[in-house]
């Protein structure tokens, strides 16, 4: 009997095992073509293009339109690849121009000819839009050798060698190191998981105080920790938002409008007189008191001076609430401090502005309840009129871990 069931356990493990393998050799990602790609590649995609047609419409036109720009190759050209080849695809940047390459064969080499399109061939494998080919590799390149994975289940895996230009509100993507994406379409949602030096770790963070966003938002985040943005900005009064956030201590919870916006902050980290304080000479520096000063020769010169004493704090009460509001600002805009509970709002709108509060985008189901977590929501719509996507979502979930979807 002993011996039986030790029999029994080997064929299972036994059965076990080469169900593990097969999974392994169907549903893994496997790529190619990585080895044939040069090594002063700059980004690199892999997908199959079964998968890249597995993208939403809307989606779709973006990226096509975007790889247009940064090729010789028209979006039409390039959706007319992505559709009529059936094998895995390549594209890499170069100097800021993207190349594809896959698997040469009789049929994708008069694909691509038919398409009008300068091609290379060399190994078996043909490049597009044509170019002189590296004798360094990729796979060779140590940025690449310490972020590439190489057992994934991911429909598209990303690489970057650096992410330039204002990331906000995570600065860390742009710090210049490579970072390593992967992802898949799941309910007309693309979702990516990125590795890297990439997020932050938000310690004390605070349950929603807004439970609907306006349908004309920019941007929405919360539980971010701004102070620690090393981004710098001028004192002017485009940049008066941003330099208000990375005064702020602690998590923050900030809405984002073409009026105005409203900040949230903990009481705890932001002392009130430090806060009235940090505004005001925030204030003083990007709008600076205009004064007059009489000259000897009976002339009269206008000087612009930095004076934080001229931006003062009026408080008043709102349902029983004390509320601090600046009595200088111009008649039509109202900036005030409201303390209620551990909370601050700060809120800077037109006296007569009244938005509709309303759910804008289910994205947050799609992509992953919207609770407490570090997150962004950008309204790309909002944000730019050219672009046919509609909301990008990212989640913070440690240091080194984003999520990002696009809808």
């Amino acid at each position: 009997m002993h011996f039986f069931f030790l029999k029994l356990t080997a064929l299972l493990s036994a059965v076990v095992v080469t169900i593990l393998c097969l999974i392994f050799l169907f549903a893994s990602h496997n790529d190619h073509l990585v080895q044939f790609v040069p090594g002063e590649a700059e980004a690199y995609l892999h997908a199959e293009t079964r998968d890249l047609l597995k993208l939403p419409q809307n989606q779709w036109q973006t990226y096509t339109a975007w790889l247009a720009s940064k090729s010789a190759i028209s979006a039409d050209r390039w959706g007319s690849l992505f559709r009529s080849l059936n094998d895995e695809i390549g594209l890499f940047s170069l100097n800021g121009q993207v190349f594809g390459v896959t698997n040469n064969n009789y049929r994708t080499h008069g694909l691509i000819a038919r398409q009008e399109i300068p091609f290379t061939v060399e190994n078996k494998i043909i490049y597009f839009p044509a170019l002189n080919i590296s004798a360094n590799k990729l796979t060779d390149s140590p940025w690449f050798h310490t972020t590439r994975r190489k057992i994934v289940f991911s429909d598209y895996v990303l690489y970057f060698k650096k992410l330039n230009g204002n990331t906000f509100p995570f600065p860390s993507l742009g710090n210049e190191k490579p970072i390593a994406a992967f992802g898949h379409v799941n309910n007309g949602v693309l979702k990516l998981k990125v590795r890297g030096d990439v997020g932050q770790d938000v310690r004390g963070k605070q349950p929603p105080q807004l439970a609907n966003l306006p349908d004309n938002f920019n941007f929405y985040f919360r539980n971010i920790d701004t102070g620690a943005m090393t981004q710098k900005a001028e004192y002017t009064a485009e940049n008066f938002r941003f330099n208000l956030l990375k005064l702020i201590k602690g998590p923050v919870e900030y809405l984002d409008t073409t009026a105005g916006f409203t900040l949230f902050a903990n009481t705890m980290d932001n002392p009130l007189e430090e806060l009235k304080s940090n505004l005001a000479n925030l204030l003083a520096l990007t709008e600076p008191t205009r004064k007059e000063k009489a000259l000897p020769d009976g002339t009269v010169a206008i000087q612009r001076v930095v004076d934080p004493s001229a931006w003062q704090f009026k408080e008043t009460l709102e349902d029983g609430q004390s509320v601090w509001e600046l009595t200088n600002v111009n008649q039509e805009n109202s900036l005030s401090i409201l303390q209620r509970g551990k909370m601050y709002s700060i809120k800077h709108y037109p006296k007569a502005s009244n938005p509709e509060w309303t759910i804008s985008t289910d994205i947050f189901d799609k992509c992953n309840k919207f609770r407490n977590e570090s997150s962004a929501l950008l309204n790309l719509k909002q944000l730019s009129k050219q672009t046919s996507l509609n909301n990008l979502y990212l989640i913070n979930q440690s240091a080194s871990k984003l999520v990002v979807c696009i809808d």
